[in-house]
């Protein structure tokens, strides 16, 4: 019986989706992206503080993407030979040690550094806890498993970046990330303790090749999410800098309106996904995402401000899961691994390069606009862009999605019909 053969022999999908696995590896991700969001939209007002300018601060926002980028080589082959549990647990503590050294930081080369060691663990965790969740959810439910899975992190972006403005604020930056560093090591102790690795879980031997770090299926869908990232990184970049700009108190609340809508909008489109197929969700989606950066470039008052988070909620809340489960349709269950590391792949570029050029657009703008706030003002509307190209890519794109969804589904099943016949 050949490798690929006892693979889909072995595998078995759960019989139900709210399984106790499925609902530890929630309340995991709930707590370690609490700790992650509560730093990630104060670092720009510490590196801010700290006398960098506004390219330096898009580098330092995205520098997370640099190491998070390099180690997919290496972590790629890794998620689909070795526990996956253990190396979701090692790249938590990653994350909690680069967080809690923030809080004692006071220099922007090692704020950068720690910043690369954040990648590392930031670029581990979201492929492996993915890659975890699917192996925990039955294959007719995928896009709603994956919908609900990252409603938690939904929640981390209603509370997590308000709490660490106001900690931040009232107590300064050092309690701020010490406090996330706390959430983050709640999520390693219930890693420890209480996730397991699925008893069924295929592994392949660890090898270092092209097919084992990217998974050619889920090329279009880390493509789309690229995109669409270097736009929704200027939020957490830029946001709050420009809410002060703008002389808007409260700016906070975007991103609590933001998740808050998320909680209705992913479950919500995981189920007409599943219901309708992908696309008749994901388009619409995507081009509510352009809406809402039209109107954060016209935003004066927090009302301005919160009917934009609204519209993002719908838009790139929704599509984020829907590319996800679109690239688990579309990859065989022995390269789950290598497929999630494909779209945070595609996630990673996008964090990097948006925030960068979305800061050298502003340093550029603000001498021919005269006014820094102008310059924000049209960074936004510039960054539609990327959103646009990514809605092109999806729809060029629908017959290779469909021949490539067809193709998984056709072999595997022939597989498990082989290993069926075989006893």
């Amino acid at each position: 019986m050949s490798t690929s053969t006892r693979i889909a022999a072995a595998r078995t999908a759960p019989n139900k989706l709210w399984n106790r696995g499925f609902i530890m590896l929630i309340v995991v991700n709930l707590t370690q992206s609490l700790g992650t969001f509560m730093a990630i939209n104060i670092i720009p007002l510490y590196a801010r503080g700290l006398g960098a300018p506004a390219s330096m601060i898009g580098f330092i926002t995205g520098a997370f993407a640099v190491t998070a980028l390099a180690v997919r080589p290496f972590s790629g082959p890794a998620f689909d030979s070795f526990s996956k549990k253990w190396l979701f647990f090692i790249a938590t503590v990653l994350c909690f040690v680069a967080t809690f050294g923030y809080a004692f930081t006071s220099s922007v080369p090692v704020l950068i550094l720690l910043r690369f060691v954040n990648g590392v663990g930031v670029g581990c965790c979201g492929p492996l806890g993915m890659a975890l969740a699917s192996e925990q959810i039955p294959e007719g439910r995928m896009s709603s498993g994956i919908g609900f899975f990252t409603i938690a992190t939904a929640i981390s972006q209603a509370f997590g970046p308000a709490l660490g403005i106001e900690l931040s604020q009232r107590w300064g930056y050092a309690p701020a990330f010490l406090t996330a560093s706390a959430f983050i090591a709640v999520g390693a102790l219930l890693l420890a303790f209480f996730v397991h690795d699925a008893p069924d879980a295929p592994r392949l031997p660890y090898k270092i090749a092209l097919n084992r770090i990217f998974a050619r299926q889920a090329v279009v869908p880390a493509v789309v999410l690229g995109l669409l990232s270097m736009s929704f990184a200027c939020t957490n970049s830029f946001m709050a800098i420009y809410g002060g700009l703008r002389q808007v108190g409260g700016i906070g609340l975007y991103f609590t309106v933001y998740a808050l809508c998320l909680l209705v909008t992913r479950p919500l489109f995981g189920h007409l996904s599943d219901k309708y197929g992908t696309t008749k969700v994901a388009v619409p989606a995507m081009c509510c995402f352009a809406a809402s950066f039209i109107i954060v470039s016209r935003s004066s008052s927090l009302a301005g401000f919160v009917a934009a988070a609204l519209v993002a909620g719908c838009g790139f809340g929704a599509t984020t899961p829907l590319m996800q489960s679109l690239m688990f349709k579309c990859v065989p269950h022995t390269y789950r691994g290598a497929g999630s590391n494909t779209t945070y792949t595609g996630q990673d570029a996008g964090q990097l390069l948006g925030p960068f050029l979305a800061g050298v657009v502003i340093d550029a703008l603000v001498p021919v606009t005269g006014s820094e706030a102008a310059a924000y003002s049209t960074m936004w509307l510039v960054m539609l862009i990327p959103i646009v190209a990514g809605i092109v890519v999806y729809l060029a794109c629908q017959p290779l999605i469909k021949r490539t969804q067809a193709e998984t589904a056709a072999a595997e099943a022939a597989a498990r019909q082989t290993a069926e016949q075989k006893g």
